[in-house]
């Protein structure tokens, strides 16, 4: 077998190819070789092979610090890092070749990555190099920038430290603790927290006076921004950092030294990464050395001590927090759990998890995370797959509604007039999504003719991959265009929405709008519906032309059809994101 590393395809020739961001080249002389479609068939057992070599890794690393679950590398999560995809990628390459008795193939845009693992996995392989686009990532200069930003964790740590903390005042009869993020001021003036919005308005015997809010944030705008609408809004807000004391900025240094130290010996007693018959080193040195390595959880210990004297200063017998196995929020755990009283965790499983969300899953036979005593879920479905994927037990599960949970929008007005131009907003969960969509588009270049299409970007993060999809989309296309603002404006303003891995799709469902579920993955998918439910109440599409075909339909439906097929997507996604039950959610908080 011989593979040849390639920027692009040579002209003049043929033969079989791989593309490693999932491009097809038109013409008859170029074979696709469809490792994603591969991947996706294999993912479940891969990842649970990915799972239990975690675990080992756990127990390993357990040995050297108990703070092991307040760091990155201890949350298990499919896409994010990086690290998997050229694993997976190779090793499908492999077994792809064996299976249909290649003898060459073309590797397109593959990283340096991909070359390690073959020479590991298959030594005895041939392989060449036209181009190789990718340079090899310099793990050890990754770690040394870990390294700078711990640095820099610590100095603005100790400037908070030196600055005005909050006087917390010792009687403040809090009944409940309510931890968030200050993400976006914006929408906290429009809908209320993030996370929450205003679930705890009308809840049986707390008010406003009785809930202490903790936020986390970095930006002093936002802070600003949320202090003066908690003030204006009658609720009592403190901002995490301002409760780190002098005391426990130097216990944080300390164990920062302490862990930096202790991990260097981890390098040495690695598990080997195993998956079908092959086992990698190569793995396991990157995903060590650039997670466990080069970052520390100074954050998080900074919210470990804050929490714990925030509780002090209160009688909370509850603590809800968005459930998201984040390092923060075990550091909430474990300060519930070192407090002086009996203080019940509450997790809100806020948000449509699917099954790349492998740190919510719970092993009778598996080293398992510090999880919260109790789980809040959206809806029935969400607490039905809660409770047969993640494997929470029944009895922790109770289903209190979702703010997210809209009343439905009447269509826009001239509907009629979506027959000659039909309003599309694609919803973007992940970075690589629109490079994904620009890859239908290239397939079929008149996907979305006769349209007027709105990206709606993911905010918080993967910015250049986001530009590099928008940018190839707006050479293919002239009907696009990008907007920000107030998402229920452009639901207001849509015919249809398109969505792959973001709990927004519901959202669109909810209010109304018909919305196709597209697969848009890079290697692994995403279903955020998966196992919800009746998946046959919603629109599904893995290829251009179904994609094509869909969009078609509901430009020729009448508005008596399409409220219809809009009513059975509705009655789909109330069962994830029912309305908020204040008689549960009260219930939950008093136990």
């Amino acid at each position: 077998m011989h593979f040849i590393f390639v920027d692009e395809l040579p002209a003049g020739v043929g033969g079989k190819y791989a593309h490693y961001n999932h491009q097809r080249v038109a013409g008859r002389k170029w074979e696709y070789c469809d490792v994603r479609k591969y991947i996706g068939q294999h993912q479940e057992q891969w990842l649970s092979e990915v799972e239990l070599w975690h675990s080992e890794l756990s127990k390993i690393v357990l040995g050297y610090t108990k703070w092991w679950w307040l760091m990155p590398a201890s949350r298990l999560i499919a896409w994010h890092p990086p690290h998997l995809k050229p694993l997976f990628f190779t090793i499908a390459l492999i077994e792809y070749c064996e299976k249909f008795n290649y003898d060459e193939l073309y590797l397109v845009e593959c990283p340096v990555e991909v070359y390690s693992y073959l020479k590991e996995l298959k030594p005895d392989y041939g392989i060449s190099f036209s181009q190789l686009a990718a340079k090899r990532k310099r793990y050890k200069l990754k770690t040394f920038l870990g390294q700078l930003t711990n640095l820099k964790k610590l100095i603005i740590l100790a400037l908070r430290c030196l600055q005005k903390s909050n006087n917390l005042s010792t009687n403040y009869k809090a009944k409940l603790v309510v931890y968030s993020h200050a993400l976006d001021s914006q929408t906290m003036l429009d809908k209320g927290d993030h996370f929450f919005g205003r679930m705890f308005d009308e809840i049986s015997g707390i008010d406003r006076k009785d809930i202490l809010w903790l936020y986390f944030t970095e930006s002093r705008k936002e802070k600003i921004a949320v202090e003066q609408h908690m003030c204006s809004a009658g609720h009592k807000a403190v901002f995490l950092y301002e409760l780190i004391t002098l005391t426990d900025f130097i216990r944080i240094v300390l164990t920062s030294i302490s862990l930096a130290y202790n991990l260097r010996s981890v390098k040495n007693k690695l598990p080997l990464l195993k998956i079908d018959n092959y086992q990698s080193r190569i793995f396991s040195k990157i995903f060590a050395g650039e997670l466990l390595q080069g970052v520390l959880p100074i954050i998080e210990l900074a919210v470990y001590y804050a929490v714990k004297r925030s509780l002090k200063c209160t009688d909370a017998s509850a603590l809800i927090y968005p459930y998201e196995e984040k390092g923060l929020e075990r550091a909430l755990v474990y300060a519930c759990r070192n407090s002086n009283r009996n203080v019940n965790t509450i997790g809100f499983a806020h948000a449509v998890y699917n099954k790349g969300h492998l740190y919510l899953r719970r092993h009778d036979s598996l080293i398992n995370s510090p999880k919260p005593e109790s789980v809040a879920a959206t809806g029935p479905s969400m607490r039905d797959w809660l409770i047969n994927w993640a494997m929470v037990r029944p009895e922790q599960v109770t289903v209190v509604g979702s703010p997210r949970s809209h009343k439905q929008l009447p269509l826009r007005g001239n509907f009629e007039n979506h027959r000659n131009c039909l309003r599309v907003l694609v919803i973007i969960g992940q970075g690589y999504e629109i490079n994904i969509l620009a890859n239908y588009l290239e397939e079929a270049i008149d996907l979305f003719a006769d349209c007027d299409v709105v990206i709606r970007r993911y905010p918080y993060g993967w910015e250049a991959q986001q530009d590099e999809g928008i940018s190839r989309l707006k050479k293919l296309i002239n009907n696009v265009r990008v907007e920000t603002g107030s998402m229920l404006e452009q639901l207001s303003w849509s015919d249809v929405v398109i969505y792959s891995s973001t709990s927004a799709g519901l959202e669109a469902m909810l209010s109304g709008r018909l919305a196709i579920y597209v697969e848009l993955h890079d290697f692994l998918i995403l279903d955020p519906m998966t196992g919800k439910g009746d998946s046959s109440k919603i629109f599904r599409c893995s290829t251009p032309v179904e994609l094509k075909t869909t969009l078609q339909y509901i430009r020729n439906v009448n508005s008596q059809d399409y409220l219809m097929a809009v009513q059975r997507q509705h009655e789909f996604a109330s069962q994830v994101y029912a309305p908020v039950d204040v008689e549960s959610l009260s219930q939950l908080i008093a136990k």
